[in-house]
């Protein structure tokens, strides 16, 4: 059995899989150099005089070369050589560059690699084995540098039935601020407007308007869809409704993150196993302790984040694979909190907006998923505060010739042979 403990940071020699290695060392049998030439010579003479060296290769590259295996980045020199089994629930924080497994730090080989001219956080495996149920969450945060998760396996990388690896609702690579925003919602003390959702695979919906027993206070727009990154890049987060009386608001829901899983081998995903990025749920308009401090408007969902994985072989027909959207918070009334809105589903359903928390507090919108990748916008308006807008799906990429997905993969795979 390969060992299942790594070794901190790179190994000071270097291994390259798919290299050759050439040694000058003399012969072991106790002759001399020159015995070894005389030998050499003799032999080249009964050979035919048109016979290539055994070693030569004119059509390819030579031995002592490496050939990455990525088309990404190059995985040349990298330190691929120790397994690793994660049999308990783990946290892995791409600021700190820490892997906890149970609680305990355990070492690991790890370094930064740019993709597509974009820095990542690569995790350096043999084989990567996650057993049954267990989960690997991935956190840190981009607003102090911290990079995405990626994990860089010269051999297989394996999730058993039900595992997971997590980087939704704020998780590493989710981005602090998009190039296309959604817009906060409208400020009153009688019903202020809900925020926008966030955006990314397709457009955010709109908040709903505030205060509709008077001046409307209207609800903020979602943001604008943008390209799928080349390098890696998570979600982004919806935006927060509008202030109420004594100050009181629904927070924006976070984006998701993004994680990206290359193997030399085969990316083997068992049932219901679950890769996840998905957006984290807009706030619930708040209430503060006085009777009339409220109608906030509900914060926006958070997109979905982004997954890459590339294989010569993704199995996954029973697999999760998911970046949906983010529901929207419920505005509050001047009595009560609005509720939160869900995050991002593990399947192709929708996330719910948040409701029921205020009798006077609009519904916040449903987030995108399956079949409906933008966020909904809301559409009703109530006396208190509006509802967030919903928060769109993010993105799945596969990069392998024979990629197995089944049914339960959202937003749909864009899939590169």
């Amino acid at each position: 059995m390969r060992a299942a403990a790594a070794v901190l940071g790179l190994l000071t020699t270097v291994v390259c899989a798919g290299c050759g290695f050439q040694s000058t060392q003399a012969p072991g049998d106790g002759r001399t150099p020159d015995d070894a030439r005389v030998d050499a010579s003799d032999a080249s003479q009964d050979a035919p005089p048109d016979a290539s060296p055994p070693d030569a290769r004119p059509d390819g590259p030579p031995p002592d070369s490496c050939v990455t295996f990525s088309r990404q980045l190059n995985t040349c020199g990298l330190a691929l050589t120790t397994d690793l089994t994660i049999a308990q629930a783990a946290s892995y924080n791409t600021d700190t560059r820490e892997l906890r497994i149970g609680g305990d730090l355990t070492p690991i080989a790890h370094v930064v690699v740019a993709v597509n001219g974009e820095n990542v956080d690569a995790i350096l495996v043999r084989d990567l084995t996650i057993r049954s149920g267990v989960t690997l969450r991935a956190v840190g945060v981009l607003s102090s540098g911290a990079p995405p998760l990626a994990i860089i396996a010269g051999g297989t990388v394996t999730l058993e039935d039900s595992a997971a690896i997590d980087v939704s609702d704020g998780g590493a690579g989710a981005i602090a601020a998009c190039s296309t925003p959604p817009a906060l919602g409208d400020n009153s003390v009688f019903g202020a407007g809900g925020g926008g959702g966030g955006a990314y695979g397709a457009a955010g919906g709109d908040g709903g308007s505030g205060n509709m027993g008077g001046t409307p206070a209207a609800g903020g727009h979602g943001g604008k869809s943008v390209a799928m990154s080349t390098g890696l890049q998570g979600g982004c987060p919806g935006a927060r409704g509008g202030v109420g009386t004594g100050l009181q608001f629904g927070v924006a829901g976070r984006g998701g993150g993004a994680m990206l899983l290359v193997a030399a081998g085969t990316i083997n995903l068992g049932m219901n196993a679950v890769l996840q990025a998905g957006g984290g749920g807009g706030g619930g308009g708040t209430h503060g302790s006085n009777p009339d401090t409220g109608d906030g408007g509900g914060g926006g969902g958070g997109s979905g984040g982004l997954i890459r994985l590339e294989a010569p072989r993704v199995l996954g027909m029973t697999a999760r694979i998911v970046a949906n959207g983010g529901g929207g918070g419920e505005g509050s009334s001047v009595t009560e909190a609005g509720a939160n809105g869900a995050p991002g589903t593990t399947t192709t359903a929708v996330a719910p907006g948040g409701s029921g928390g205020a009798d006077d507090g609009a519904d916040g919108a449903q987030g995108g998923a399956g079949n409906t990748p933008a966020g909904a916008n809301v559409v009703v308006a109530r006396p208190g505060g509006g509802g967030g807008g919903g928060g769109s799906v993010g993105y799945i990429h596969i990069l392998s010739p024979d990629a197995r997905l089944g049914a339960n993969v959202s937003p749909t795979a864009v899939v590169v042979p």
